[in-house]
């Protein structure tokens, strides 16, 4: 980045203009990542679990989590009766196994 502000600055006749072309060069680079991945990032989930209940281990309980999200990917159901099941699930997990 330094390289890119001084030969800008140079080639534009001072260090202000090459400051100002290296942040419009950064904010064009992350406006075109954003948009690159933005179709992606909506189909990304992520499931973390950190508790021990009733002597389930992290690992039994992030597959019970598991197979029921992935049961929920196929079900054919609305957004929001999607949005109500993944929220049930989720609640589940801070209740005592049984419950």
């Amino acid at each position: 980045m330094g390289t890119l502000i001084l030969a800008a600055g140079t080639a534009l006749g001072g260090w202000w203009p090459g400051t100002a072309l290296a942040l419009a060069l950064l904010a064009i680079g992350y406006v075109a990542l954003m948009l690159g991945t933005r179709r992606d990032a909506a189909r990304v989930r992520i499931v973390r679990v950190h508790a021990h209940r009733g002597g389930m281990s992290d690992t039994s309980l992030f597959e019970v989590v598991g197979a029921q999200l992935d049961a929920l990917d196929g079900a054919d159901l609305s957004p929001v009766e999607y949005e109500a099941e993944w929220w049930r699930i989720y609640e589940a997990l801070d209740r005592p196994i049984g419950e």
